[in-house]
């Protein structure tokens, strides 16, 4: 997942974010990040990976209770990421349908994520329903970035 995760910023943040900033991602410093999400998973939290036979991990999704308040969106998927090899071949489609049901399971009948404004994947939310409900600044790499929420009431 880590490997994934660095990849996948590295592929889709391109011209998004300082350079620097992403040349310098440590794998190993995600790797010790996950292990504290999953140290520290509380009820309601999921996550799912997509393992290609001969290349190991090749993307994930994981999600639970929203963690700002939105509305009607009381779930939320935290991260999705797929590598760029493998986009365009029905995964991220089918990983973001499986976080959807999921979701559903868990009774949130609405639910949201947050991507980064200029993240091409903004165009693959809207054609999976996805309605933009709020944006936020935030800061990533020391540069000032804008964040789009994405919302879905009926799972």
């Amino acid at each position: 997942m880590a490997r994934v995760h660095v990849e996948s910023w590295r592929s889709t943040y391109r011209g998004l974010l300082p350079e620097d900033f992403l040349d310098n991602l440590d794998i190993q410093r995600r790797l010790d990040y996950w292990h504290s999400v999953f140290e520290k998973k509380s009820p309601g939290e999921f996550a799912f990976v997509v393992e290609h036979s001969t290349q190991g991990v090749v993307g994930f999704v994981s999600g639970g209770p929203a963690l700002e308040d939105l509305g009607p969106y009381g779930g939320q998927v935290y991260a999705i990421y797929l590598l760029a090899s493998q986009q365009g071949q029905g995964i991220g489609r089918a990983m973001f349908e499986s976080a959807r049901g999921a979701l559903v399971e868990r009774s949130y009948a609405g639910f949201m994520l947050w991507v980064l404004e200029g993240n091409p994947t903004c165009g693959f939310y809207e054609h999976m329903g996805g309605q933009l409900i709020g944006r936020k600044e935030d800061q990533i790499g020391g540069q000032p970035v804008t964040e789009l929420a994405y919302g879905w009431t009926s799972a």
